[in-house]
């Protein structure tokens, strides 16, 4: 049982490692955001009725592929680089003082995301009309 639990736990850290959740967050938030626009201009512009479950089918189509590219793949200031292996990062690290982290623009995303998700559920939470 003990192995099976340091399993989960590698895998866990690993998922942290490579940003799998960052990207799955940040591809919930858009898919919402995008589904919502697409529900209210297939009105105005007279669009086919079919046209939200083509985008919900999409949207779904794409989510593996968001995750497994951020599995493989970094994006860094130099560029699109393939993520190392957890051994050749660990080789490669250098102890280095901590750093204070600053507010950086996915952050402000995605609380801005955040909270228009939680301000267009609120009613559908709390059935007020």
């Amino acid at each position: 049982m003990a192995q099976k639990f340091s399993n989960l736990e590698r895998l866990w850290q690993e998922l942290k490692r490579r940003k799998v959740f960052k990207v799955a967050a940040m591809y919930i938030g858009t898919a919402f955001i995008i589904l919502e626009a697409v529900n209210n201009l297939v009105g105005p512009l007279r669009l086919p009725e079919w046209t939200p479950t083509l985008v919900i089918v999409l949207l779904g189509i794409g989510f593996p592929f968001a995750i497994i590219f951020s599995w493989i793949f970094d994006i860094t200031p130099d560029g699109i680089r393939k993520t190392e292996s957890i051994e050749t990062a660990r080789k490669k690290k250098v102890q280095t003082a901590p750093v204070k982290r600053g507010l950086k623009t996915s952050d402000i995303i995605i609380t801005v995301m955040t909270v228009i998700i939680l301000i267009l559920l609120y009613p559908k939470i709390t059935s007020v009309q």
